[in-house]
């Protein structure tokens, strides 16, 4: 298996988030077992976040069940369960300068949105208005 995640430096709660770029699943039962949630990227309650670059991992799932409630544990593997290649994952580092930029380029886009719709809608309501003046002028 082949995945590419990128390490973004977004600090939340001494976690930093990771985003899955890319994922090539070395065998059928191995992307199987990852939609199933049986494996997957960090660990199962905090699928997005790890403590640091290198806790970037893939982990097999395993719940134990007691009376007291479910515990999750995860244990690290470099090689698939199932075919036995091995496991690379790639780690791409975004620092908090490319999160900025980033965020400022997605909100430059979205105001972009906002300001095309509000011109879309001041045609409409133009339209509307012309609409409205000739029918007055009919019946005036």
């Amino acid at each position: 298996m082949k995945l590419d995640v990128e390490y973004r430096q977004e600090e939340i709660d001494d976690y930093a988030k990771i985003k899955v770029i890319k994922k090539e699943f070395c065998c059928e039962e191995l992307k199987k077992a990852w939609g199933n949630n049986f494996i997957g990227l960090a660990d199962y309650e905090n699928k997005e976040l790890v403590r640091n670059k290198e806790t970037v991992s893939i982990n097999i799932y395993k719940c134990s069940q007691y009376p007291e409630g479910a515990v999750w544990d995860d244990t690290r593997i470099q090689f698939c369960p199932f075919c036995g290649k091995e496991i690379e994952v790639n780690v791409k580092t975004i620092s908090k300068e490319q999160l900025k930029k980033e965020k400022y380029e997605e909100q430059q886009i979205r105001v972009k949105e906002i300001e095309d719709e509000m011109k879309r809608q001041q045609e409409r309501l133009d339209e509307i208005k012309n609409n409205l003046r000739k029918e007055r002028e009919k019946i005036l």
